[in-house]
């Protein structure tokens, strides 16, 4: 008994277990009601078995599908596939600048710099241009005008071009009108009054005419365009005065009243004089070409015209 007392386990002292328990490793009988367990085997958990050779078991390789028994994904179509909304910082001075800029530099510099100077002239006169106001709507600097223009009168004068040049186009565009609604026999007399009419009409769009295009100061840089455009409004009067008087000298009598009644009405609807029953544009062309057609009758019957007075 005490040669196996060395071997005997402290927690299986007295202690009778069967030897088919799950805890005990090998069981020696050492006398009735005595049981001695060796030390139970330890549990191999956390460190993989070894091969002969030493290394280590390889681990399981995770299991594969075949692309062929994959679930088939639906690709959505382009009208589907939806990005989030970009969000957009609101910059107003940013976003005029680069629109101006991009307006200028695509465009024709000459033509837009003319094009700023009509609409300021349009809004406020001729005395109120400005070099550093154009520059400013158009958003460059203050030498880039000078790069087209050698000083503030030539871009005048190339303004007062563009304006003769239009207003050319107006006035033809309603005689031609005129002449397709009138008689054959009174054609001439109605295409002159619509040419008048039309150029009340665009004075009052434009605070200008003709006292822009001939102007004395501008005629004596001998611009060769403002020349032109001035021609090319007289082009359109005097045919239609010569078809109703038919003598030159008459004509350019005839053009000489209707131009001076057109263009004192647009004269008093630019400062604000106009009568009450004339303070509409449209009324106040309609009175135009009104005046023209007496003008016109009186030329062609060898008369001179009453005044109308305008009350």
């Amino acid at each position: 008994m005490q040669s196996h007392a060395s071997n005997e386990h402290p927690l299986a002292r007295g202690v009778r277990l069967p030897s088919c328990s799950p805890v005990n490793g090998r069981v020696h009988r050492c006398g009735p009601g005595v049981v001695v367990l060796s030390p139970p085997r330890r549990l191999a958990l956390s460190r993989p078995r070894l091969h002969h050779s030493g290394a280590s078991a390889p681990c399981p390789q995770p299991r594969t599908v075949a692309a062929a028994d994959r679930p088939a994904t639906p690709v959505p179509s382009a009208s589907q596939r939806t990005s989030p909304p970009a969000q957009s910082i609101e910059r107003p001075h940013l976003e005029r600048q680069v629109h101006r800029r991009t307006t200028y530099h695509r465009g024709n510099p000459r033509n837009a710099i003319i094009d700023t100077a009509a609409t300021l002239i349009a809004e406020k006169g001729v005395d109120a241009l400005s070099v550093a106001e154009i520059t400013r709507r158009l958003g460059v600097s203050g030498s880039v005008p000078y790069q087209h223009f050698s000083g503030r009168d030539v871009l005048l004068a190339a303004t007062a071009a563009q304006t003769g040049r239009q207003l050319a186009a107006s006035m033809k565009s309603a005689a031609t009108a005129a002449v397709r609604r009138s008689a054959v026999e009174a054609e001439a007399a109605e295409a002159l009054a619509a040419a008048a009419a039309a150029y009340v009409e665009f004075v009052a769009q434009h605070r200008v005419g003709f006292e822009f295009i001939f102007a004395d100061d501008l005629n004596d840089l001998h611009h060769m365009e403002l020349a032109e455009a001035g021609g090319a409004v007289m082009d359109v009067l005097l045919p239609l005065a010569t078809a109703v008087v038919k003598q030159p000298l008459a004509a350019l009598s005839l053009v000489e009243q209707c131009i001076a009644a057109a263009h004192g009405l647009g004269a008093l609807h630019i400062t604000g004089a106009t009568p009450h029953r004339l303070r509409a544009s449209n009324a106040l062309a309609a009175e135009a070409a009104q005046i023209t057609r007496t003008l016109a009758a009186a030329a062609s019957a060898g008369q001179p015209a009453r005044r109308r007075t305008i009350r």
